[in-house]
């Protein structure tokens, strides 16, 4: 009887077995490396500090983290195949693997839209949240996948469901060679040995010149090192601190009249040099600008972590928010002595409005902890004759009824209403009800200011509408931002891991109608989202007589202040502000940088090879406050444990609530 002839990589031991593991390696190897290549071409400025002279070598080096992932992982599905025994087994065993490779294929995707859409890696902490949070990811991936994205992917799983069995079912006309599988079984034990230390090595240092040095990285071998991280900060933790945040406020002076009404509004992703209050001076917020001379205007004033519902806390509440992309102030119940709260207590109705989905971020959840008897969202009010601003809500013009509506039911009481607005958030669709102008060629960023000067016109409506109820002149405004945006200014985009001016310096507007309680001008001093509380309460009358709060009244800025500020996601960055002086920590990214604001507004030039003892100085003091933050959540997480509300708590939470009130 004839020997079956030896082939393949492990001399003809299963001919089908070595087809399914070429058609899946291939099809893995194919994947990953089209994805990093594409990055380089398409975002290399976003990359490279200098993608001119990168070179083959260099090219090669940024590959090398997925070639050594992937062949790891060729190593391990080889051997471990190779081991099973039984037709069946093996069958089942390729199932498995082909599960685990589409798996790798699908992170590997969502971190490539991730980073072409923000110029950032998409590390653990926020990758966990969002798995965890598969509305909102869908609610902002309609707009930031680009169909050939889902196209590729599908096409690209087809390929790894369907290619190793037609593969398997053409080479199974040889037949296998019990013998030789039986000898060859130690070269199987050790290929599936070693393709876990292969695909670890993808973690080590190389030479490619990256701007952020975890862009470098495979994403799936990204994942685990900042997962790995997470895990030894938690575990590793130091001695933590405790906190008070029962807030508690009392009068300063009797009550003699009527007090005034307060209203809040966050502009969505709006910095305040897309306004025309700051250079370069789009024509985008007429109105506002008109506002800002009857008002004191916050010239330096800062988002202290770019996100919207970290920069509620900040507002609302007047305390650091955590530096964690999780929101664990309203996780762990630290939100009942915010200002909506306090506010009711004095008497006060409280509304908050909004237009973005409200399930997004457990919106209504998070305004009703904080002491909003009412959340009026998207799901309440009609958008007929209103466009769609983005895949998270419509045009901001749609809140102009519903408010009205309530402030015909309750103006005749003071109140706290906040305005959130969604237009100009980062992946717009363009709104045409006030026409369109040509501000910029890059696409995104004209949408994004044509969106803002859109909200322009709802703040107009806003003002009106409230002269027009006759409640203007009882009325404190307060106008100001979230956060806001970047467009590749530097070498990231959108807002959360953002730490320079484009995504943290907002425009602000104390706009009092009367003239009286203050006084229009101009205040130069850094100021911060965290000061708005503490202004309020002065401006109300009120003191604070139990807790403290973060900020400071506005009144009362000492001049050499220190701003600090986060980036939302964990070990991403942080910074401080001191006068004109602005410093960035990347943590094990990117070497710090050091920055004068006043001479070098746009933050082109780093001075921190000129003025080394400072950054040494800066550094330990960001350090130093970004520990003192976690700890003090570090120690309610131990000592408070709260249990997260899941999905479906919250849809029925926000059925039986979200038009009526909160649950007593």
């Amino acid at each position: 009887m004839t020997e079956p002839r030896p082939t393949g990589f492990l001399r003809g031991a299963a001919p089908d077995t070595e087809a399914r593991l070429a058609a899946l390696v291939f099809s893995s190897f194919t994947f990953s490396l089209f994805l990093q290549s594409s990055r380089m071409v398409e975002r290399s400025t976003d990359l490279f500090s200098s993608a001119q002279s990168l070179g083959w070598a260099g090219a090669a080096g940024f590959l090398g983290s997925s070639v050594f992932f992937q062949a790891g992982l060729a190593l391990f599905c080889s051997g471990t195949l190779l081991l099973v025994r039984g037709r069946r087994s093996r069958q089942a065993w390729t199932f498995a693997l082909q599960a685990l490779v589409i798996g790798v294929m699908a992170v590997e995707t969502a971190c490539h839209v991730y980073f072409l859409k923000t110029g950032a890696t998409l590390d653990w902490p926020l990758f966990a949240y969002s798995v965890a949070r598969p509305h909102d990811v869908l609610l902002i991936g309609d707009d930031a996948v680009e169909p050939w994205v889902r196209r590729f992917l599908l096409l690209s799983a087809g390929l790894v469901v369907l290619a190793p069995w037609l593969a398997g079912r053409h080479a199974r006309r040889r037949k296998a060679n019990p013998a030789v599988i039986e000898r060859t079984r130690p070269l199987a034990w050790a290929m599936a040995l070693c393709g876990l230390p292969l695909a670890a090595l993808g973690l080590l240092p190389n030479t490619v010149q990256a701007l952020d040095a975890s862009t470098a990285r495979d994403p799936v071998l990204n994942l685990v090192a900042s997962g790995a991280r997470e895990l030894e900060r938690r575990f590793g933790q130091g001695s933590a601190s405790a906190r008070e945040f029962e807030l508690q406020i009392a009068r300063t002076t009797p009550r003699s009249t009527r007090q005034p009404n307060v209203v809040i509004v966050l502009l969505e992703s709006t910095r305040a040099t897309a306004t025309s209050l700051f250079p370069p001076f789009y024509d985008t917020t007429p109105f506002l600008k008109e506002l800002a001379g009857k008002s004191l205007v916050a010239t330096r004033f800062h988002a202290p972590m770019p996100q919207t519902k970290k920069a509620l806390q900040h507002v609302l509440c007047g305390w650091n928010a955590s530096h964690s992309v999780r929101p664990q102030s309203f996780s762990l119940g630290l939100n009942q002595r915010c200002l909506p709260n306090l506010l009711r207590e004095q008497g006060y109705k409280t509304v908050f409005i909004q237009t973005a989905d409200e399930a997004f971020d457990q919106r209504p959840r998070v305004a009703f902890s904080m002491g909003f008897e009412r959340f009026i969202g998207p799901r309440s009010y009609s958008h007929e004759g209103f466009e769609r601003a983005n895949s998270l809500g419509f045009d901001d013009e749609s809140m102009l009824p519903p408010s009205r509506e309530w402030l015909i039911k309750n103006g005749d009481k003071p109140f706290l209403a906040t305005y959130l607005t969604v237009a100009p958030h980062l992946v717009c669709k363009p709104l045409t009800r006030h026409g369109r102008r040509h501000f910029v060629d890059d696409p995104d960023f004209d949408c994004y200011l044509n969106n803002l000067r859109h909200d322009d016109f709802f703040v107009r409506g806003l003002i009106e509408q409230y002269r027009a109820l006759g409640l203007l002149d009882h009325t404190l405004f307060v106008i100001t931002a979230d956060h806001g945006e970047a467009f590749s200014e530097h070498w990231r985009r959108g807002h959360g891991d953002t730490p320079w001016e484009e995504a943290l310096h907002t425009p602000f507007l104390l706009y009092d109608p009367t003239g009286v309680r203050v006084k229009p001008g101009q205040l130069t001093t850094p100021a911060t989202e965290l000061d708005i509380e503490p202004t309020l309460l002065e401006l109300l009358g009120f003191r604070v007589t139990k807790g403290e709060l973060d900020g400071s009244s506005l009144f009362h800025l000492p001049p050499d202040r220190m701003l600090h500020m986060s980036c939302s996601c964990e070990d991403n960055c942080l910074a401080s502000l001191q006068g004109d002086s602005k410093f960035i920590y990347y943590h094990w990214r990117h070497a710090p940088e050091l920055f004068d604001l006043a001479a070098d507004p746009l933050e082109k030039h780093d001075l921190s090879a000129e003025r080394p003892e400072i950054v040494l100085q800066r550094q330990a003091e960001v350090l130093e406050w970004d520990r003192q933050i976690r700890s003090v959540y570090d120690y309610f997480e131990t000592h408070r444990p709260r249990k997260a509300a899941t999905l479906e708590e919250e849809s029925g939470f926000l059925e039986s609530n979200v038009t009526a009130g909160p649950r007593p």
